[in-house]
């Protein structure tokens, strides 16, 4: 019972309404880069990259702020990573890309344009 409560505490922690706002949009962008699953696994650390450095980044850049603070503020934000979060957001980008990607090049398959 316990297990299960760490389980759907990581899942509430993790995936948030935010998270998936960064996620969907670049999930799809980066399944364009491929059409086979291995290539996926790289793709979900770049995501897992990108999404961490969006979401203290991006903020920075709206508001005008001084750039040069940027590498002060990624470093403390990569101090507050927990590694088994990250581990779950690569699984769930590494889903979501390889999903993507075969999807799409499901579709586009010459029997399914004919």
């Amino acid at each position: 019972m316990e297990m299960e409560k760490q389980f759907i505490d990581l899942v509430i922690h993790v995936f948030t309404l935010e998270w998936a706002i960064w996620a969907l949009p670049l999930s799809i962008l980066l399944s364009l880069l491929t059409t086979r699953a291995l290539p996926g696994f790289f793709l979900a650390a770049v995501a897992v990259v990108i999404y961490h450095v969006g979401i203290v980044a991006l903020p920075l850049v709206a508001s005008g702020g001084d750039m040069s603070t940027l590498p002060d503020q990624l470093s403390a934000a990569a101090q507050k990573l927990e590694p088994i979060s990250i581990a779950a957001e690569y699984v769930a980008y590494a889903f979501l890309i390889i999903v993507f990607s075969l999807t799409r090049h499901d579709m586009l398959r010459p029997s399914v344009l004919e």
